[in-house]
């Protein structure tokens, strides 16, 4: 996509929870705006970005059975970030982190194994950072995708160290809490899941993209989603929205939650801070729609 010096927001300075922090070196901070992918979609993403980065958007929209749509009280998109940033429990996350790195819970072709079915990753997803593009196994092994509501209620079902999760996720972000036999409640819910291993080989640390488009589901609306990203590791890593300030998760169990739709990447990391040694970052994207 052509960027015109005009078309480049003031990225506002850096947020104040990151101006001083060193790690912020470890990352190639350039805009990048020639990755921005061509179409319709991509323009529509970069103005929402762009409502939240000035601040004529903040809140995080919700409804129920009867779908009226309400706030969430004390979940608030800084303008500076565009994210609302909160904390799960070290220990929930240490525990879907030792699941997901337990090699017996893996089939021989090396893919996540999940109350009895196996899960497979994008394979063919194009917008990454890494600097040969996407390679198809190497991606597959990295990520794994589980795709409408009724496997997402399956694997909650199934995997009780993701279910202690999405329920610190649900408590914290004040969210509607399921009771007795029901997995999720009518309304907005948990629409996708992904796994994402963030390396070296860069297949899982994504340029400039929009999941409410990559994940759109019948009888959702693409502008209506909410992306929640949970650090599963002590490793550092980071994100931006487009216009504003990187964040760094640089804790176990550091979270996010943002408009989906707002055009976003993954921070690549510099050559010469890549990941060394099998060391990698693990996290756990939910979508809700």
């Amino acid at each position: 996509m052509q960027v015109d010096e005009d078309d480049i927001p003031d990225m506002g300075g850096a947020s104040d929870a990151v101006s001083n922090d060193w790690k912020l070196g470890m990352f190639n901070l350039d805009l990048r705006a020639d990755l921005i992918p061509l179409g319709a979609w991509a323009v529509k993403a970069k103005a929402r970005a762009e409502q939240i980065r000035f601040g004529n958007e903040s809140q995080i929209q919700w409804w129920g059975a009867d779908k009226m749509p309400y706030p969430l009280q004390g979940v608030r998109l800084k303008a500076d970030t565009g994210l609302h940033a909160f904390q799960v429990d070290d220990a929930v996350c240490q525990g879907l982190l030792e699941f997901l790195t337990a090699a017996s819970n893996y089939d021989s072709s090396g893919y996540l194994k999940l109350g009895g079915k196996t899960y497979a990753g994008y394979a063919r997803y194009p917008y990454v950072h890494a600097p040969g593009g996407n390679v198809t196994l190497a991606q597959a092994k990295r990520t794994v995708r589980v795709q409408g509501k009724v496997r997402v209620n399956d694997v909650l079902k199934s995997t009780e160290q993701l279910w202690a999760l999405v329920d610190q996720v649900r408590r914290v972000l004040g969210l509607p809490i399921p009771g007795g036999a029901v997995l999720q409640k009518a309304g907005k819910c948990i629409v996708a899941l992904h796994f994402l291993v963030q390396d070296a080989t860069e297949q899982a640390v994504f340029s400039w993209h929009d999941d409410g488009e990559d994940i759109w589901q019948p009888g959702r609306t693409v502008d209506d989603m909410t992306t929640v990203i949970v650090n599963l590791s002590p490793e550092c890593s980071g994100m931006r929205i487009w216009g504003c300030s990187p964040f760094l998760y640089t804790a176990q169990g550091q979270a996010v939650a943002f408009p989906g739709s707002a055009l976003h990447e993954s921070l690549p990391r510099l050559a010469n801070k890549q990941f060394r040694g099998g060391h990698a970052v693990h996290k756990v994207a939910l979508f809700f729609n």
